[in-house]
């Protein structure tokens, strides 16, 4: 005897809190067997567009769901974001760190271009130097 198992999701609204729209029945079933996990997330997702939910809103908390779950293991947690291209805070903030250093060296350059015979530290290059000297001692613009 073959079994046969489905997966149920179902919609009703009433029609009251749908702005003035009438009320509605949605009701999706799919099979579950052989069906990847692929199949059930883009089923799941169908289900949540019909009943009014964003693409950005589903696979935004998709992927939150799927790294929050798994929050305590570290390494699996990287894995996802790497294979994701999600960037992690901390290597977010260093990019940032390094991209404000770079912009205020080339700030620095073109000031002392512009005053070649200017024998006093322009603001640009005060300003590369304290960026320097407050990176030196642990601390980020960003932090």
């Amino acid at each position: 005897m073959i079994e046969s198992n489905e997966i149920n999701f179902n919609y009703v609204s009433s029609g009251v809190r749908s702005f003035g729209y009438p009320p509605q029945t949605i009701n999706i079933k799919i099979p579950t067997t052989d069906i990847t996990i692929k199949e059930y997330f883009t089923a799941f997702k169908s289900f949540l567009r019909a009943i009014g939910f964003s693409d950005e809103l589903v696979l935004k908390f998709a992927l939150e769901t799927s790294i929050m779950d798994e929050a305590n293991d570290p390494e699996l947690v990287k894995v996802i974001m790497e294979k994701n291209g999600i960037m992690d805070v901390e290597d977010h903030i260093a990019e940032l760190n390094k991209y404000k250093e770079e912009i205020l060296d080339l700030k620095a350059k073109i000031s002392r271009l512009e005053n070649p015979n200017n024998h006093q530290y322009t603001d640009e290059e005060m300003n590369a130097m304290t960026y320097d000297q407050m990176k030196q001692q642990g601390y980020s613009i960003y932090d």
